[in-house]
């Protein structure tokens, strides 16, 4: 006896989106809760992986498995005691990264610098831009994580937006 499973392809889309609209909605309502959120369910998941992989390993004697087991099981429980540390440490690594790409563009335009030369000054100008905000962002994490859970909800909903209509697209 076979099943078959009707599966209504325009609905699926619709009701993504709406997920997506909602979800990326509360992220923008619930910026700093949010992230709390996702770093202590990253842990949860790091936790059930590492517990799990740890099992196996000793089980099987694999000490690579048994090794991503502990690191990863050691993760998850600071993912979900410290995720407010989490998210400062991951600021402050975005903010760096900023500061040595604009470094970087600032080198790149830096030999043979003319005014005349367009893209030197539209480099220099992003460098300069780049240290610019990577220095806000260490002096600002908290501002900083709302900023990108803004945009992280944003791109959420956009896509939940484009999703909602190709479902309707697919009804017509």
């Amino acid at each position: 006896m076979e099943i078959t499973i009707k599966s209504n392809q325009w609905m699926n889309s619709v009701i993504m989106g709406v997920l997506l609209l909602v979800i990326g909605l509360l992220i923008i309502i619930f910026k700093a809760e949010a992230l709390k959120w996702i770093l202590i369910i990253a842990g949860v998941l790091l936790v059930i992986a590492g517990i799990i992989t740890l099992y196996g390993g000793i089980k099987t004697g694999v000490h690579m498995d048994v090794a991503v087991g502990a690191i990863a099981l050691v993760l998850g429980v600071v993912l979900i005691l410290v995720p407010n540390f989490i998210t400062d440490v991951m600021m402050i690594l975005l903010a760096i990264l900023l500061i040595v790409l604009g470094i970087m563009n600032l080198a790149n335009a830096a030999p043979s610098f003319s005014l005349d030369n367009k893209e030197k000054v539209i480099t220099a100008v992003i460098g300069v831009v780049m240290i610019i905000l990577g220095v806000y962002a260490i002096l600002n994490r908290d501002t900083t994580a709302d900023i990108i859970m803004i945009v992280i909800g944003a791109l959420m909903m956009i896509s939940g937006a484009l999703k909602v209509i190709d479902g309707y697209r697919l009804k017509m």
